[in-house]
């Protein structure tokens, strides 16, 4: 009995061995570290030490040296004593071999030995192990940290030359050491983990698209975020005391731009606080252009992501909107950025409008004039061509582009049609487009039948 359970026992003990240690590699590489950072910070000893393994890159090479230090002497001496094993057990049957051809009774042995080592070696010590450590990285890497430990404490010098060894043959090929890059993720495998997570159920719908938002920030111009010229609130310099009091009480808005002589010439803009406190500090007094502050001007192709960091080094919550001609193009504000973020926000001022975009029914939307076409294209799959389509103006927003495709003011009832989408003018506001119902071109249907097949669209036989 002991023949048998001993030699087992060592064979199944050395397989076990090279497990953890692959284990150990695994889950160093698949744990999360923004899992391990938090438990870290709640004061949990063993993270607070995977999270330094994982943060300096030279105690990440030990450890990842050690494991492969580990597995390397785990599976020799498991197939140095494999080999034995095998060698003693089939010296019997092997005796009529090993007279006539020692070579062969030497390479039979061995192959039975690869054979069986290789099958179990591959299940137990590998696969196992590693499926384990990369489904449960974090509770593996807890495990085994204090084995890793005495591991590294105990073969510290091997370690160490192996690092020095391995270090200096990459400098000889060239070949850039590991620890000058990080575990960094570009924006696209980003959107791809959110996609992911989303999912996954690890992430609602409305999170989901709030992490894209912040994605698409530095895709989105402000031009296309800006409250565009013909709706500024704006006032004149020369407006009288009480007719800027009425109009303030009449407007939701906190802040004005005001011009002189037209919306071409801004000259500051007006905070709604600054002129209650002059009232109350200076009563009969009224200078409105001492009130007015700065107000920086931005061109409209500017990207929104650094609008929003200038905005913030700057103190400031709205910016004057600028054309490549130097006319005023619009103004943009904080909440217009903040909105291209978590969507429409409204206060206890603001007046409902209709819906940038909503279904009717099925295959027809209204749209606001104003909605973005790269939101359109988003909700509504297949209702715009590419944008590197020749037939697809080069404009922005919904009403601008049945604008362009007629090629005049538009009237409503006026429809358009672009790759089989129809665009029908509900409403406008001057040249203004308020409006549009969108009917979205059905699915072309094979043809099922020869009688079917035989008939074009309209139902004729076919030459």
């Amino acid at each position: 009995m002991s023949e048998l359970f001993i030699p087992a026992a060592i064979v199944g003990g050395l397989m076990v061995i090279n497990g953890m240690f692959v284990a150990a590699e695994f889950c160093i590489i698949g744990v999360r570290p923004t899992r391990i950072a938090q438990q870290a910070n709640e004061g949990n000893r063993t993270a607070q030490h995977i999270r330094q393994i994982l943060e300096d890159p030279a105690l990440l090479d030990r450890y990842l040296v050690a494991t492969q230090l580990g597995i390397t002497v785990a599976s020799l001496s498991l197939g140095m004593y494999t080999e034995y094993l095998v060698m003693t057990w089939l010296r019997g049957p092997l005796a009529p071999w090993a007279a006539l051809n020692p070579g062969v009774a030497y390479l039979v042995a061995s192959l039975v030995a690869i054979v069986l080592l290789a099958l179990a070696h591959v299940v137990i010590g590998e696969m196992v192990p590693r499926s384990l450590a990369l489904q449960y990285a974090e509770r593996t890497a807890f495990w085994i940290d204090g084995l890793m430990q005495e591991t590294q404490k105990l073969f510290f010098p091997l370690v160490v030359l192996l690092m020095v060894i391995g270090n200096g043959l990459l400098r000889w090929l060239q070949i850039p050491h590991g620890r000058l890059h990080r575990r960094l993720y570009s924006p696209e495998e980003l959107e791809l983990m959110v996609t992911e997570s989303h999912k996954g159920g690890l992430l609602s719908d409305d999170e989901r698209q709030i992490i894209q938002n912040i994605f698409d920030l530095d895709e989105r111009r402000v031009g296309q975020v800006m409250t565009p010229r013909p709706r500024i609130s704006a006032i004149p310099l020369d407006i009288g005391e009480e007719d800027l009091r009425a109009t303030i009480a009449a407007s939701p808005y906190s802040r004005f731009p005001v011009y002189e002589g037209g919306l071409d010439h801004i000259v500051g803009l007006l905070l709604t606080k600054d002129f209650v406190r002059q009232q109350l500090e200076q009563p009969g007094h009224f200078d409105l252009r001492s009130l007015l502050r700065r107000i920086p001007a931005v061109p409209e192709a500017m990207t929104a992501d650094r609008l929003l960091v200038a905005f913030k080094r700057s103190h400031v919550h709205m910016a004057l909107v600028f054309d490549e001609y130097g006319g005023t193009a619009g103004v943009v504000t904080l909440e217009d950025l903040v909105e291209e973020v978590v969507g429409e926000v409204h206060d206890e001022f603001d007046q409902i409008e209709q819906p940038l975009l909503c279904e009717l029914e099925n295959g027809v939307l209204l749209a606001r004039g104003d909605l973005m076409l790269d939101d359109l294209a988003e909700k509504a799959p297949g209702s715009l061509p590419d944008d590197d389509d020749e037939d697809l103006p080069d404009v922005d927003t919904v009403g601008g582009l049945v604008v362009s495709l007629l090629g005049r003011p538009a009237q409503p009832g006026d429809q358009v049609a672009l790759h089989g989408t129809v665009f029908v003018v509900e409403r406008v506001s001057g040249f203004a487009v308020d409006l549009v119902r969108i009917t979205l071109q059905s699915p072309v249907q094979e043809p099922t039948g020869p009688e079917e097949a035989a008939t074009g669209e309209a139902g004729e036989p076919q030459p």
